[in-house]
């Protein structure tokens, strides 16, 4: 009686055995599975980072074709909304990592995005050195507007060396601003201090023909 106990014990503790071994397999299969669907997300990211991919397109969009000068069509909520949707991609990925950790890797989609960013600061940079250049100008059209310069046009009435030089220093205190974009603006810079240098020139001598508001005698 015993012996058939002891039998049936130990083919009770094999097939709980069995059943554990079973579970255990089981979810290192659906381990594995989370992480190989967790991986081609990732994937799916490197893809819409690279060439071609959606937000690598949305973000160069930005630019034009030689990512030389803004896109003449660039505005401030197409910057945000790459930002955003970059950040959301980014998000994605931190998020990835915490939970799987060294099961996946994402060093590529990372490299790309950060890639991205740093477009998409350049971007941001230029057009509001744009703005500012084209709110030196009285004229209705722009300074500069995509790779189109027109660096004749007439300056306001009020516009002083100082907020020129304001300009110049945002230029020369960024590195990444460079290239055939930064020439068009050091010659439309240079342009607007010639108007206000004339300005000046032609003040000075209107100012030294008069006493106070009495002509001085010529000679």
């Amino acid at each position: 009686m015993k012996k058939k106990v002891l039998g049936i014990s130990i083919g009770g503790v094999i097939l709980i055995a069995i059943v554990i071994g079973g579970i255990m397999l089981q979810k290192q299969a659906n381990e594995k599975k989370k992480i190989a669907m967790t991986q081609q997300d990732i994937t799916a990211i490197e893809t819409a980072t690279t060439k071609d991919g959606e937000l690598y397109t949305e973000v160069t969009a930005l630019f034009d074709e030689k990512e030389e000068f803004l896109n003449k069509e660039i505005t401030p909520v197409m910057i945000k909304e790459a930002k955003d949707n970059l950040l959301k991609k980014q998000t994605e990925i931190e998020t990835l990592k915490r939970e799987y950790s060294k099961k996946i890797n994402a060093s590529v989609a990372d490299d790309n995005i950060q890639l991205l960013q740093k477009k998409i600061v350049l971007a941001s940079n230029k057009l509001e050195i744009q703005t500012e250049i084209n709110d030196l100008f009285s004229s209705k059209e722009s300074a500069i507007e995509g790779h189109t310069i027109k660096k004749e046009l007439p300056i306001t009435i009020d516009l002083t060396k100082e907020k020129i030089t304001a300009v110049m220093e945002k230029v020369t205190e960024n590195k990444k601003l460079k290239g055939k974009w930064q020439e068009a603006i050091d010659s439309i810079l240079k342009n607007a201090t010639e108007q206000v240098e004339q300005e000046e020139k032609i003040k000075k001598l209107i100012n030294d023909s008069f006493d106070g508001n009495i002509p001085k005698e010529t000679i």
